[in-house]
């Protein structure tokens, strides 16, 4: 075992984190080695150090500092109350319904509102589908018009 290998597994070795064979082994290169010896030893002391340390306790809670912080900027991020927010919503969901209604009948008039020279096509139509189909021919161009009274 080389010396970098060891010093990677001290801190493993100190808190008995090693399997037997390793364990074995460190201890054999500790007992060779003067230099591993020394990290060894300082590792071990700084673990102490640190083990007896008395933490002073302290004020803060860090949860309710959060708490606090989060009501604050609720009230920044939302200045409206709900109520308003959801008649705002409303008023757009009404606007967008309005739009598609409008816009479907300037797109899509209804049938009512036909001419009388439509009407008489339209019960040819009904009556008769199979002299529609006859009229029209693959090579001709047919318009929207002509396709909406076609199609069912």
């Amino acid at each position: 075992m080389n010396c970098q290998h060891a010093q990677n597994l001290i801190s493993s070795f100190i808190d008995r984190e090693l399997s037997a064979d390793e364990t074995r082994e460190l201890r054999k290169h500790l007992f060779n080695c003067s230099e591993c010896e020394i990290e060894y030893q300082e590792l071990l002391h700084i673990k102490d150090f640190l083990e007896n340390v008395i933490q002073e306790p302290f004020d803060f809670d860090p949860l309710e500092s959060l708490h606090s912080r989060l009501l604050k900027e609720e009230d920044s991020f939302f200045p409206f109350p709900s109520q308003k927010i959801w008649i705002r919503r409303l008023g757009i969901v009404a606007a967008c319904f309005v739009i598609y209604f409008v816009t479907s009948n300037i797109l899509f008039p209804s049938h009512g509102n036909t001419s009388p020279q439509m009407s008489i096509q339209r019960s040819e139509f009904k009556t008769s589908p199979v002299a529609w189909d006859q009229n029209i021919s693959i090579d001709q161009s047919v318009s929207v018009y002509q396709a909406s009274l076609i199609l069912p």
